[in-house]
């Protein structure tokens, strides 16, 4: 059940199975209120997403990225490490895959190319 509201389970249906016309999603209750710590970042027309933030002293983004081929270019040396889903990259010496839990590198000033076929998660540290 959802906390202040009897009768309603977690899933938007009320006792009997009948659906609910409240909200089962406790953030559409609360605000978002935006952190100066973090970052949001959109590419490829929203496809790839990140969020960027510092941690004692690291530069890293966590994201999300959408089934499809995508270029980019790097300044800083990179570890791109997957966390959920599995991604192909070209780094330099043609294509490899990786899986969730799975890491590579990519040298700073360079290119790299990755392809999802079902949406993936990652970790990018920059070195």
């Amino acid at each position: 059940m959802v906390s202040g509201s009897p009768g309603v389970s977690g899933d938007g249906m009320l006792a009997g199975g009948r659906a609910s016309r409240r909200s089962n999603c406790l953030s559409s209750r609360v605000a978002f209120v935006a952190d100066p710590m973090l970052k949001h970042s959109a590419y490829f027309e929203g496809k790839v997403q990140s969020i960027g933030y510092e941690r004692l002293g690291h530069r890293m983004t966590v994201g999300v990225i959408a089934p499809g081929e995508y270029h980019f270019g790097t300044d800083a040396p990179e570890r791109m490490t997957v966390v959920s889903g599995e991604v192909d990259a070209k780094v330099s010496d043609g294509w490899r895959t990786y899986a969730a839990g799975t890491a590579f590198e990519i040298p700073g000033k360079s290119e790299y190319d990755i392809r999802v076929r079902d949406a993936a998660a990652y970790l990018c540290e920059f070195l």
